[in-house]
């Protein structure tokens, strides 16, 4: 088995470095279990370098400080002398390079070129040349990932980057290439703390591929999320000499995830809406005739008993039944949108009305504090729904402080835009800041105080709409809502309501004068009996003939001998609606005032016709009149 001098050029070529000396001659002296020197002579300053093996250094000296060897390689290609046996490369006519084989024993005979010289030789030329060739790979593979989206590196042993392509110098945050090839994966400490210096461990010292996902924060201050990949590289003895690393940014992919969890969320949120909003009309529906009952019998309980304490007790009875009424509502525009009429509201005299009833209901220890700043309070909105959410605030600051402890409130004139409310339009705005020093709230509570139905209180102490209510108003009403909170230390509590111009509703619209009393025949259809009951007792107070009927098939039996003077109709009854009914042909084209505890019901524009109104129960015998004063004002209905 031979070796060329071209062959020999290359391995010297190969090695050249301190390093590459350093393996060389480690495996030269190995497999032959002598002394081995590497010498290089330097073509620019004529010197020689080289490695040898432990315990022939005197003789890599001698080889050194001896010029007088390259003339006489020049000329041979195998030198032997005493203890030492040259093995020349020559590049041209000139020696630059040679293998020394040294036994240390100046006095004994040259040693032989044996077998072994040349197995050896072989062998370590394949070795380097395979290794030569992985760093050139790698390299090589580097340079075909730059552009791309994914990083990669080559890393020694212990820990050294010595590959890296752009990318992945842009996920670590390093300014150039080569500070990044200045990190040691085991050693630096960002990498240490979140655990990719004991993923690449792993890799090298276990000698299998590891994979990590890691929160990383890079030198810019930028958060990702990273996924690190090491797989190990081996030397042709098949020994672990270090590994190449891929990192992919999952950032984008986690941020679809989390938006895709969110909507998936907002779906649900949705679909638990639709859900009780069909329940809740069906309930409100029977809920709502349940209370028009009641409100028209303790209508009657006030006009027809003098008794001071009845009618006290009557007075009672009808705001308990307005209070439920505004509650069903409330239920029902949460779960069935729709617009309602505004106009010009004092917010102070709302404030003013609801905190007193507030002070008076809350505990002793807790003190409310109102700052009323702002010098126009004059916005737009729905009065009922601008007292529900002053109240809803309220309330929540009074269960939040518990036993003692003060609620502010603070209003002032906001001119937008302003960095805080991006989402308004430009303009002028009342600020309300509520302001309490009770509990607070964590930041996972905070995230999610306006999701309809969510609450920390216990069962039976709260229904997580009172938030969600506020935040629907004001969005109705073209506002805007900030909370501040922090767990232990109170909440804040920001509102933005449009001003309105001008003065408020009630002052400017004009008198009316009181319509007559009423008169004539009302045809009265309902399929509660108690509501039947109740309705016809009113309508009497009223001054009407009141003909009584328990459905529609009776009323069309009562209509072919009686022509009435107004129709007063449930909307949803079985068999036939209230709506079918006035339509049908043969019944009396009279005025027809639709009611129903369904709020919202579909009149497909019969409701906004001249001879056709719709009145939600409950009402008040005041609204029924008012209803039919308007209703009686045209003229009957036409064909």
């Amino acid at each position: 088995m031979s070796l060329s001098h071209e062959d020999l050029l290359t391995v010297l070529t190969m090695v050249e470095s301190r390093d590459g000396m350093q393996r060389f001659v480690a495996m030269m002296a190995s497999a032959l279990g002598r002394g081995v020197a590497c010498l290089w002579r330097d073509p620019q300053e004529q010197s020689v370098a080289g490695e040898v093996g432990p315990g022939h250094e005197e003789e890599l000296e001698k080889l050194r400080r001896d010029e007088g060897i390259w003339p006489l390689l020049g000329d041979a290609r195998v030198l032997s002398a005493p203890g030492l046996t040259l093995l020349a490369a020559r590049q041209g006519e000139a020696a630059i390079g040679a293998l020394a084989l040294i036994t240390g024993d100046d006095d004994g005979p040259p040693v032989d070129l044996d077998r072994r010289w040349h197995v050896a030789l072989c062998s370590a030329f394949r070795r380097i040349h395979k290794q030569r060739a992985q760093e050139e790979s790698a390299q090589r593979f580097i340079s075909l990932t730059q552009g791309a989206n994914i990083g990669y590196l080559v890393a020694t042993r212990n820990g050294t980057i010595t590959e890296v392509n752009d990318r992945l110098v842009e996920l670590l945050g390093s300014p150039s290439p080569q500070a990044t090839m200045n990190i040691n994966l085991r050693t630096f400490p960002p990498l240490v703390k979140v655990g990719v210096a004991q993923c690449y461990a792993a890799c090298v010292d276990e000698e299998r591929d590891t994979a990590d996902t890691i929160p990383y924060t890079s030198a810019w201050g930028k958060e990702v999320l990273l996924h690190f990949r090491f797989r190990p590289l081996r030397n042709a003895q098949g020994r672990v000499t270090g590994a190449h690393g891929m990192v992919d940014d999952l950032t984008p992919l986690a941020q679809l995830r989390a938006d895709k969890a969110r909507a998936e969320e907002a779906l649900f949120q949705r679909q638990k809406l639709a859900a009780l909003g069909t329940l809740a009309g069906g309930v409100a529906h029977d809920l709502n005739n349940v209370m028009a009952g009641i409100m028209s019998f303790a209508e009657g309980l006030r006009e027809e008993h003098l008794l001071p304490a009845l009618r006290a007790d009557a007075e009672q009875i009808i705001a308990s039944v307005l209070r439920g009424r505004a509650l069903t509502e409330d239920l029902l525009a949460f779960t069935h949108p729709s617009p309602r009429p505004v106009a010009p509201v004092h917010f102070h005299d709302v404030v003013h009305q609801v905190g007193n009833i507030i002070q008076r209901s809350a505990p002793s220890g807790v003190s409310l504090h109102l700052s009323l700043l702002a010098t126009s309070d004059l916005v737009m909105g729905d009065p009922r729904r601008l007292e529900l959410m002053v109240m809803n605030l309220l309330l929540n600051a009074v269960r939040a402080i518990r036993d003692d402890g003060d609620i502010r409130i603070i209003t002032s004139e906001l001119l937008l835009p302003a960095p805080l409310w991006p989402e308004l339009a430009s303009g002028r705005y009342l600020r309300c800041v509520v302001q309490d020093n009770g509990v607070g709230m964590c930041e996972e509570v905070l995230q999610r105080a306006m999701e309809p139905f969510f609450t920390t209180r216990p069962s039976g102490e709260g229904t997580g709409l009172g938030l969600a209510l506020v935040h629907s108003t004001l969005l109705a009403q073209g506002g805007g809502l900030r909370i501040e909170s922090q767990e232990g230390r109170g909440t804040t509590v920001t509102l933005a309501l449009p001003l309105a111009e001008g003065r408020a509703h009630a002052q400017t619209e004009p008198a009316r004068a009181a319509p007559p009393p009423l008169a004539g025949t009302a045809l009265l259809i309902d399929d509660d009996p108690v509501v039947l009951r109740a309705h016809e007792r009113a309508l009497k107070r009223l001054g009407l003939t009141v003909v009584p009927a328990q459905s529609c098939r009776e009323a069309l039996a009562l209509c072919e001998r009686l022509t009435p003077t107004v129709v007063v109709s449930d909307l949803n009854m079985p068999e036939i609606s209230g709506l079918e009914c006035v339509v049908r042909d043969g019944f009396p084209k009279v005025p027809v005032l639709l009611v129903s505890g369904l709020h919202g019901a579909p009149l497909d524009g019969l409701s906004w016709t001249p001879g056709v109104r719709f009145l939600p129960k409950p009402f008040t015998q005041a609204e029924l009149k008012e209803a039919l004063d308007a209703l009686l004002e045209h003229a009957p209905r036409e064909d």
